[in-house]
């Protein structure tokens, strides 16, 4: 097995919407066999973490996956590697989003040339 260390986005909104635009960009440590498997197991993940709920004042929050939007092997681990998440604001979402899913259409084409065997039913996600 190899590790992965991948970017998630999430599509932050609070109530109507009627804010500026915030993403949540996740680094994430990602065991697989290969790029490929990486890459649909980073997505399953991602899928699998949406959330919708009210906070103490009434107002609706909803945590929406975009895609992933970085991907690469780690060959080794080193003392003070950085992991973060951060908030990302923008003025311009869909630019933004395109971005993501652009991002994410380079690293699937990446994975087409390579074969994976993944059952994600039985990987544990």
């Amino acid at each position: 097995m190899k590790w992965f260390i991948t970017k998630l986005v999430f599509s932050v909104t609070t109530g109507n919407g009627n804010h500026t635009p915030q993403f949540d960009e996740q680094i994430r440590l990602i065991e697989a066999r290969s790029y490929k498997e990486a890459f649909l197991k980073a997505r399953f993940i991602g899928g699998r973490e949406e959330s919708a709920f009210m906070t103490e004042d009434l107002n609706a929050v909803k945590w929406q996956f975009i895609d992933v939007c970085e991907l690469r092997e780690l060959e080794q681990f080193s003392d003070g590697m950085e992991l973060n998440s951060r908030i990302h604001e923008t003025e311009n979402a869909d630019n933004y989003v395109t971005f993501i899913h652009h991002r994410a259409d380079v690293i699937e084409q990446e994975t087409l040339t390579q074969p994976v065997a993944v059952s994600l039913a039985n990987s544990g996600y």
